[in-house]
């Protein structure tokens, strides 16, 4: 993950499928987790089928095995992926489901953790398809969700404020914008003290990324 984190794509393609081959030895939580790697990191090498297949598997072996939390990543990668594809109607059908299931989950910490990536990611994606009005909505309960979760990861939380603010500028709420994107600047500033690295295609913000992340 870590490879992936810091777009070392092919090295991290080249581990994710290295340990998939020894898929039979491993725990089935773990190999949906390895699916993931691959999926994610084959779209960001432009494999786009190889990524679908990838993530597909992943989708169906959640379902084998009963595991919610996973279930809910897998519809939320293939939601992330469609987008970034520009299959928009694609993509808010798999939100629906990803939604769906993170609405049955018991524990409130794992609804959290997988609700602020779900809202997140959906914001980001209707900002990409020019509805801004629903994502500033999305951004905002995203970080309403951080805010309950406790979450104090200064990356994730600079790309939500400056997510939100491109959205605001959209929409000619000017000063709101500057606010959020203050706000933005100032995690990012924390951020980079602590060398916070941001994957290219799970940016939250709806833009292409940049060194700055």
């Amino acid at each position: 993950m870590l490879y992936h984190l810091n777009n070392y794509n092919e090295k991290s393609l080249a581990i994710s499928q290295s340990l998939l081959a020894k898929a039979d030895n491993l725990n089935k939580d773990k190999v949906v987790a390895i699916l993931h790697l691959c999926g994610l990191s084959s779209f960001s090498l432009q494999y786009s089928e190889l990524s679908q297949s990838y993530l597909k598997q992943s989708l169906d072996l959640a379902i084998e095995i009963k595991n919610p939390v996973f279930l809910a990543r897998s519809y939320l990668f293939l939601s992330i992926t469609s987008s970034e594809a520009g299959n928009y109607q694609q993509s808010n059908d798999y939100h629906s489901k990803a939604m769906d299931v993170v609405e049955q989950l018991e524990d409130k910490t794992s609804r959290l953790t997988t609700l602020f990536a779900i809202t997140g990611y959906y914001a980001k994606s209707k900002a990409r398809q020019g509805d801004f009005s629903q994502s500033a909505i999305a951004y905002k309960q995203t970080l309403d969700t951080i805010s309950e979760l406790g979450l104090k990861n200064n990356l994730i939380i600079s790309q939500l404020n400056e997510g939100l603010a491109v959205a605001l500028k959209e929409l000619n709420n000017v000063s709101e914008s500057k606010h959020y994107i203050a706000t933005a600047n100032q995690y990012r500033k924390l951020a980079n003290n602590n060398n916070e690295k941001a994957n290219c295609l799970l940016s939250f913000v709806p833009q292409p990324c940049s060194e700055k992340y």
